[in-house]
């Protein structure tokens, strides 16, 4: 985990790290080269597949709009199987995080989003592994799948995937922003021309911004596809997994997140209608300690706040808790547009639908 001082310091010094960025360029730059004039080799996993990412460093839905891709085609008759990193867990070889009956490792193990992902997803297995060739090559041998999903993989390039979907937010402008470090970019941003598809998320809380960018990644000759992003209703986390909240709906609560766009989890919550008595951000990716949600917890309760909240990969990542107040998440429902829905049921031969 990146230290939040380091995160800090980071975003004070972005506007005079351009130099930087110019070496980071050449680098990344050079990198697609070897792999495109075939000095570094590639490796297709054996079964139709689809990798899944941003241009930017993160804050972009990648992680919601993935599961509901993988509950769309588990829909449509595939047998899919999700493929993560794992980052931030303590697994180097390649591991079965769920076999599609719910997870068989820890947060700390696997990753707070591939155990997410174990949570989530019925009947959809998911695998982790810093090296996704090898990572594949269990999936296969484990579950025959015929759909491998790779999360957050559009700069993997050692896969040779059959599809390249890029999640933008609409909440974000790739074409503004700078490379790392100056800027949030990975790479430059001619490398969307790597992708078949764009996925503008939250696309219903910047509707204009949403077509803006939707027309200018159509000049690249790419379908676009505007996703919106909606609350859907308050959860705990139970012995079998998230669990709606039952209790009476909190109205002043204290939030915190570990998200790369915090504000966008502000926003929602105040459009949601909560009164928000304080947000507290952490870094993405931040490994709870029970002190600091004790002291969350006894700050809510001081303030009056009826209830903590945070998201669905934050509460997983929580140790055992019990306090003054209720612990909840504000789930988030993906829904796609019936034009999205055609296009990815035409996607791949053997759909039953």
């Amino acid at each position: 985990m990146i230290p939040r001082f380091l995160v800090s310091f980071w975003m004070r010094a972005r506007p005079a790290l351009w130099p930087l960025s110019l070496l980071y360029g050449a680098g990344v730059r050079l990198r697609f080269s070897l792999y495109r004039h075939g000095l570094l080799s590639r490796t297709h996993p054996g079964v139709p597949s689809i990798a899944i990412g941003n241009l930017s460093l993160g804050g972009e839905g990648k992680t919601p709009l993935t599961l509901t891709l993988a509950e769309f085609f588990r829909a449509l008759g595939f047998s899919p199987v999700v493929i993560l990193r794992g980052y931030g867990g303590r697994a180097r070889a390649p591991l079965v995080v769920s076999d599609g009956e719910g997870p068989l490792v820890s947060p700390d193990t696997c990753g707070e989003e591939a155990y997410l992902y174990g949570l989530r997803l019925r009947g959809v297995p998911v695998v982790v592994g810093r090296d996704r060739v090898r990572a594949a090559e269990l999936a296969r041998s484990r579950f025959s799948p015929d759909l491998l999903l790779f999360d957050d993989a559009f700069q993997h390039l050692r896969v040779r995937a059959d599809f390249y979907f890029l999640v933008v937010s609409a909440l974000k402008d790739p074409f503004r922003e700078r490379l790392f470090p100056a800027g949030e970019l990975r790479e430059p941003v001619e490398a969307l021309r790597r992708a078949q598809a764009v996925f503008i998320t939250r696309a219903n809380l910047a509707p204009e911004r949403a077509r803006a960018l939707a027309r200018r990644f159509q000049t690249y000759g790419l379908p676009v596809h505007l996703i919106p992003f909606e609350p859907g209703p308050l959860v705990h986390l139970g012995p079998s997994g998230f669990q709606p909240y039952t209790g009476l709906r909190p109205r002043r609560v204290v939030a915190f997140c570990g998200l790369g766009d915090p504000e966008n989890f502000r926003q929602t919550l105040l459009e949601r209608g909560f009164q928000l008595l304080h947000l507290a951000v952490f870094p993405d990716h931040h490994r709870y300690r029970a002190g600091e949600i004790q002291k969350l917890a006894e700050r809510a309760h001081r303030l009056g706040a009826e209830a903590l909240i945070t998201t669905e990969k934050d509460l997983v990542k929580i140790p055992p808790f019990s306090g003054p107040v209720p612990l909840l998440a504000l789930s988030l429902l993906v829904r796609f547009p019936r034009e999205t829905l055609n296009w990815l049921s035409g996607l791949l031969p053997g759909s039953s639908s």
